[in-house]
């Protein structure tokens, strides 16, 4: 039997995948003034879904958009995907008015299938997707 070890980290042109520490929610940072496209969102889906399988856990998503740029309509449109959701819970951390503005854009145009919501402190967004895994 062959041994493979546990992946923690993947790194996409968009930015990368990582749990937070002690916990199976998995932090999306998006690079700096990135613009996300429907092959990035496609991407991110396919890896957090190989993150999650790590440790047996669906998909509790934290997404540090703080410093996006924006996203296609084609790339949004893979986030509030009924067929194949991007997550079980989703936060999105923002921090500009432009990255808000984006992550609202994104939950009232999109209407994702799952629990998600903007935050623009990282420990209030941990904190909710606590409380949405509790549920």
């Amino acid at each position: 039997m062959s041994y493979h070890p546990e992946i923690n980290h993947i790194q996409m042109d968009c930015g990368h995948l990582s749990f937070i520490a002690n916990s199976n929610i998995i932090l999306l940072r998006i690079e700096a003034n990135y613009y996300m496209e429907q092959a990035d969102s496609l991407s991110v889906r396919k890896n957090l879904r190989i993150l999650a399988a790590q440790k047996e856990s669906p998909v509790y998503l934290l997404v540090d958009m703080r410093q996006i740029k924006g996203a296609s309509a084609a790339g949004r449109k893979v986030f509030a995907d009924k067929e194949e959701p991007l997550a079980e819970v989703c936060a999105l951390w923002v921090k500009s008015p432009l990255s808000k503005l984006l992550g609202n854009f994104l939950l009232g145009i999109n209407k994702p299938v799952f629990p998600a919501a903007v935050f623009k402190q990282k420990e209030k967004a941990i904190a909710w997707i606590q409380e949405q895994i509790k549920e």
